[in-house]
C-alpha cells in the first residue's frame, strides 16, 4: 500500500519505476485504486520524470533501458509433429473469451542456439493474468512433466491447457491424465493463437534478452522475473496485480468446492435417513 510503505509520493513513484519497472500509467492507476489519489495521473508523472526535480530519475531509467536492450538475437522454433492432437479451434469459447477461470496456456523460452539446451517453461493462466516460471535443464518430456507435478498445488485444477507443437509436448496425453484437463494445440506456425502466454513472454524478453544463456540466470532471478510480472498492476484487470485476482478466484472455487461438499454430505445424509426409516 502507497500510504504505509511510504514516506513521500515520490518516493513511491521512483520506487516503483526504477525497482518495481511499473509504467506511469500503471503507477497512476494503482494510486488512484488503493490511494484515491486520482489527480496523480500518467502524463503527471511523465512531466516530473523531466522536471529538474526529475533529471536523475530520468538518467537512471535510460541507463535500466539500455541495459535490458544488449544482447538481442533470433531463433527459429522447431515445430516437430505430433500425433492425436486437439486443435484450439475446438478449444472451449469460454477459455477464448476469459470468461472461466482456469484456462492456461504453456510455452516455452530457450537459450541461444550457440549455448546449452537450458530453457524456462512459462504456464499462464488467461483470466488472471498469473504467470508461472520454471527453469529447465533440458526440454525434455519428463522435466516438462515435473514441472506441471510441482506446479499442480498450487494451480489447484485446470480447465484446460493450451501448447504450441514442441516436440517436448510428444506425451501430450499422458500430461492430460496428470493434469486432469483437456489438453489443445495451436495450428502449426501459429503461435499468436495461444496469445495470452506469448504477450508474457515478450515481457520475460526484458529480463532476458533472446540468444542469451538461460543457464546462467538462477532460480532466485527466474522467481523475481515472476514476482514483478505477477505484482505490476494491469490496465486491463482494473490496476489490480495478477496475484490479487488469481487469488480472489482460487478463493472463489475453494468456496464452491466446499459449497458442493456440503450439498453432497448433506444428500449423504438425506439418502442414510431414508434408508434408517425404510429399514
Amino acid at each position: 500500500m502507497y500510504s504505509e510503505r511510504y514516506e513521500t509520493i515520490e518516493e513511491y513513484i521512483e520506487t516503483k519505476l526504477l525497482i518495481d519497472e511499473w509504467s506511469p500509467e500503471q503507477i497512476a492507476g494503482r494510486l488512484a485504486l488503493e490511494a484515491d489519489l486520482t489527480k496523480v495521473s500518467a502524463p503527471t508523472i511523465y512531466k516530473y520524470i523531466r522536471s529538474p526535480y526529475g533529471r536523475q530519475l530520468a538518467y537512471e531509467l535510460d541507463l535500466a533501458k539500455k541495459k535490458r536492450r544488449k544482447s538481442k538475437a533470433k531463433w527459429q522454433h522447431k515445430v516437430t509433429s505430433l500425433e492425436d492432437r486437439i486443435f484450439i479451434d475446438q478449444r472451449p469459447e469460454a477459455a477464448n473469451t476469459r470468461s472461466q477461470f482456469g484456462h492456461w496456456e504453456a510455452d516455452f523460452i530457450v537459450s541461444g542456439k550457440q549455448y546449452g539446451s537450458a530453457s524456462l517453461l512459462v504456464i499462464h493462466e488467461r483470466v488472471s493474468r498469473y504467470t508461472l516460471i520454471a527453469k529447465l535443464t533440458a526440454r525434455t518430456v519428463s522435466e516438462v512433466e515435473n514441472s506441471f507435478i510441482e506446479a499442480l498445488p498450487f494451480i489447484g485444477n485446470f480447465e484446460s491447457l493450451t501448447l504450441d507443437n514442441d516436440i517436448a509436448f510428444q506425451k501430450h496425453a499422458q500430461l492430460s491424465k496428470l493434469i486432469q484437463a483437456p489438453i489443445y494445440f495451436c495450428k502449426p506456425y501459429h503461435s499468436w493463437e495461444k496469445g495470452g502466454v506469448e504477450n508474457v513472454n515478450r515481457l520475460i524478453r526484458h529480463y532476458i534478452p533472446k540468444g542469451c544463456d538461460i543457464a546462467r540466470f538462477t532460480d532466485r532471478d527466474i522467481w523475481n522475473i515472476q514476482h514483478k510480472l505477477n505484482n505490476k498492476p494491469r490496465k486491463v484487470l482494473g490496476y489490480k496485480t495478477a496475484k490479487e485476482v488469481f487469488a480472489y478466484y482460487q478463493q472463489q472455487a475453494i468456496q464452491d468446492h466446499k459449497h458442493h461438499q456440503n450439498y453432497q454430505d448433506y444428500q449423504n445424509y438425506q439418502d442414510y435417513q431414508k434408508e434408517t426409516f425404510y429399514a
